[in-house]
């Protein structure tokens, strides 16, 4: 039996996005644009996303020490508007608590999903430490088992964000079985950035496609994203799900989004090798060499790593492979390098 979504997230966006912007009023344009960080934390995955007047939106945090690179990013004594959580692992979580603690975080929308009730210890953490400040509006997939409507937005200035799934639960439909972790990845909330007519897709751990198939076989979060949200896919920009891990980033997925930039968030693990050669293929075959982006680059993982930028016995370390993304309010899209050591 297939299971049935409760779709509440779209009245609950909708009121909390309108109570926000009668606190603050209208954003006003300035001349800086936008900026997107994606910072290099390691195997893991942090967004920094600043407004063009300066206000701030983080997706996901990290592992703990993904704190060091939001403290250089945001500065101490700004607020975060929003900070959306993707899933719950640890590589995605890590900091959020220490967030809270180090900034006044508005509102946390949350996937908030915990497989046959084992919780890490960082996300246990974060959940005690939101769970004392009453301040902070929370809404948690998990515990409302609810799922994001595809489209559902919300409007800052003249930046739009628009979700396009999120879910509290794996959908009964997807057959995961019961596997640990293409559940927890499959619930990622994924969303959309539009800035002046230029887009940022960031997909979280969306899931994708099977380990075990040795063709793109369409499953889960990214069939779902297709069937569902095809319409608000395609973008300048993607932040490509898991990683660059092999399990996601289908060739069907890759022909909807039809990106000019893919950036890879990943970092040392012997284990992940992270992004994939086999992942970065498929996307060499739409997206030229030059245009995509590893924050992990010069490591060394092993043979099934993608060898792009690869340097013999190299760990990488956090810090020195930041990319930005620079939307200019002239529309003109930029994707670079920075270090912040």
């Amino acid at each position: 039996m297939k299971s049935r979504l409760k779709y509440v997230v779209l009245i609950s966006l909708a009121t909390i996005s309108f109570s926000l912007n009668a606190q603050i009023g209208n954003y006003s344009n300035s001349n800086d644009g936008l900026k997107v960080k994606v910072l290099d934390v390691g195997q893991a995955l942090s967004v920094v996303i600043r407004t063009p007047n300066k206000r701030y939106v983080l997706y996901d945090t990290g592992k703990r020490d993904g704190i060091k690179e939001i403290l250089k990013t945001i500065p101490k004594g700004d607020s975060i508007d929003l900070m959306i959580l993707s899933h719950t692992d640890e590589d995605h979580v890590g900091s959020a608590a220490d967030v809270i603690a180090n900034y006044p975080v508005k509102r946390v929308i949350n996937a908030g999903y915990i497989f046959q009730n084992s919780i890490t210890k960082t996300y246990q953490g974060f959940l005690e430490r939101i769970g004392r400040n009453k301040q902070i509006s929370n809404i948690n997939l998990f515990e409302r088992d609810s799922a994001i409507i595809p489209g559902t937005s919300e409007q800052y200035g003249d930046l739009k964000i628009i979700y396009l799934c999120g879910f509290g639960k794996p959908l009964e439909e997807w057959g995961l079985n019961g596997k640990r972790a293409e559940s927890i990845n499959s619930v990622s909330i994924v969303i959309k950035l539009e800035y002046m007519g230029k887009s940022i897709l960031i997909c979280g751990d969306a899931l994708g496609r099977t380990l075990s198939s040795g063709k793109s076989q369409l499953i889960a979060t990214e069939k779902y994203l297709i069937n569902k949200a095809n319409s608000y896919l395609r973008s300048d920009v993607i932040i490509a799900p898991h990683h660059g891990a092999n399990n996601a980033s289908s060739d069907e997925l890759i022909d909807s989004v039809k990106p000019k930039y893919v950036i890879f968030s990943s970092g040392h693990s012997a284990k992940l090798m992270h992004p994939r050669a086999t992942t970065a293929e498929r996307y060499l075959r739409k997206v030229s060499l030059d245009h995509i982006f590893r924050t992990d680059l010069g490591d060394d993982d092993g043979i099934q790593e993608w060898d792009f930028g690869r340097e013999r016995g190299i760990i990488d370390g956090c810090g020195d492979h930041n990319v930005e993304i620079d939307i200019s309010n002239k529309s003109d899209l930029t994707v670079c390098y920075y270090s912040s050591n």
